[in-house]
């Protein structure tokens, strides 16, 4: 089961003898034993009940021992063993030992990135999955954890923070923090407040350049461009973005004009809902014809960068000014 699964089951009451936490999301494992450790043991207890081991220097009879120890003034014990995965041999047989009759009063947890799926010691409990959100989720993600904790976060307040953060949930999260703290009494965390704290990464210039682009404002893309040129864009790089850009534009076209409907189309192809009215227009800038000459621009401005003829920076102006026009 995946991690929401595993919450939704933990609110109705239902905690399993032994867990297997695997997956690289390393976050989102931390976040969902704090709910775990919470639900099971109270504040006054938790030190006498909580056991961690790491599995790169623990014994399996440590762990077993306290697995199989009752809990001090309380119904229940937690164990967690991180880098499960890391036990030794004679260490994993000592849990799967275990595991034929576990303790009822306690609960262990066995955290890895990976486990192998093949051997005895990953059926020795049930399975949370924690893979990585992926990137179309993460606004929802973001909004979720501004809801939980008392903060409405608009769409595209969520979506400024991903593109200029990036994908990783902790450092997601951590500019998350500082934004509610910014935010004060507001109820709502807006673009805005985002553009004021959080600074614009290189990955926002150049979601500004394709958009400029897309809008066919020439000035406007000639002015991100240049900005990622100082920053240390390569050429093959912007070109790279801009031409994922025009792809999605180009299939955009071409399934509509199959007949297909909007909605469909852009939930496809993963644009953000809010954005769908700005996509929509930069497609019905572009006929099919300019949008196959603009690929041909794209393929003449990588062989021309990559040739040293012109400066990536003149090749790149050029090329910008033909797909705008």
């Amino acid at each position: 089961m995946n991690y929401q699964e595993f919450l939704a089951k933990l609110g109705k009451g239902k905690v399993e003898p032994i867990y297997l936490f695997s997956g690289e999301e390393d976050f989102l494992q931390e976040e969902v034993l704090k709910k775990l450790k919470a639900y099971l043991l109270s504040s006054e207890t938790a030190d006498l009940n909580y056991q961690l081991f790491y599995g790169r220097e623990a014994k399996g009879g440590e762990i077993t021992e306290t697995a199989s120890t009752l809990p001090f003034t309380s119904e229940k014990r937690l164990v967690v063993v991180k880098e499960a995965d890391r036990l030794g041999v004679s260490d994993k047989e000592e849990v799967i030992r275990y595991a034929q009759a576990p303790s009822p009063s306690t609960c262990l947890v066995l955290m890895g990135s990976k486990f192998d799926r093949r051997g005895r010691f990953y059926k020795s409990g049930k399975e949370v999955s924690f893979k990585p959100v992926y990137e179309k989720d993460l606004i929802n993600w973001i909004i979720f954890r501004g809801r939980e904790r008392g903060k409405r976060i608009a769409p595209r307040a969520a979506f400024e923070l991903k593109e200029r953060v990036g994908k990783n949930l902790r450092e997601l999260d951590s500019e998350l923090s500082k934004l509610l703290i910014y935010a004060g009494d507001k109820k709502e965390i807006g673009a805005e407040d985002v553009r004021a704290l959080v600074g614009e990464s290189k990955e926002v210039r150049t979601y500004h350049l394709t958009e400029a682009i897309g809008e066919k404002k020439t000035d406007k893309a000639l002015k991100m461009l240049r900005k990622l040129l100082e920053e240390g864009r390569k050429a093959p790089e912007i070109i790279v973005f801009i031409t994922y850009q025009m792809r999605r534009m180009a299939r955009a076209k071409a399934r509509l004009n199959r007949g297909e409907v909007w909605d469909e189309v852009l939930e496809s192809l993963e644009i953000p809902t809010f954005l769908w009215k700005r996509f929509i227009a930069q497609i019905k800038n572009f006929s099919p014809q300019k949008l196959r000459e603009n690929f041909y621009h794209l393929l003449q401005a990588d062989l021309q960068s990559k040739s040293g003829r012109l400066t990536p920076r003149l090749v790149l102006e050029l090329l910008v000014i033909k797909l705008c026009s």
